[in-house]
């Protein structure tokens, strides 16, 4: 297991509407483009997420910043994207 991070509303929604809550499993098939369904946008350290988040999310202030274990195939966009 590695250890990412993931932004979300303050309510725990990504920008495309996915829940995230302690406990919760997420998947994808690990297949095609970066910022498909295909694959689960995480940074690689916690700065990184809140610098990007402007361009990303736009979750602002009110922000969950969430630690998550991820295993399995990824694909990077050299650290701005995973």
């Amino acid at each position: 297991m590695t250890i990412r991070y993931k932004l979300t509303s303050k309510n725990g929604y990504t920008a495309n509407n996915t829940h995230w809550m302690d406990g919760t499993t997420h998947t994808a098939r690990g297949e095609g483009d970066l910022c498909t369904s295909g694959w689960i946008h995480v940074y690689t350290h916690p700065d990184l997420a809140v610098l990007l988040d402007p361009i990303h999310g736009a979750f602002g202030d009110t922000a969950l910043l969430w630690e998550c274990d991820v295993s399995g195939k990824s694909a990077t966009d050299y650290g701005l994207k995973e």
